[in-house]
């Protein structure tokens, strides 16, 4: 949020800022990571079949290098 504020000085002249407030932040929400022996996914997964469907990717990509 941001709140604003200026002040009319004589002639054309006028002096202002801006008060800067964060936003509430929202609860975190579950997330999940995909996993395979001595590895884990870096990425947060809202879902848990996309995170496993990453480890699988990550285990195809292992497998074809």
């Amino acid at each position: 949020m941001r709140f604003g504020w200026s002040f009319g000085l004589p002639g054309p002249f006028y002096i202002g800022g801006t008060i800067w407030r964060s936003k509430r932040r929202r609860p975190r929400s579950r997330v999940y990571h995909g996993t395979l022996p001595g590895w884990r996914c870096k990425h947060d997964h809202r879902r848990e079949d996309t995170a496993v469907e990453c480890a699988r990717r990550e285990a195809r990509r292992r497998m074809a290098a």
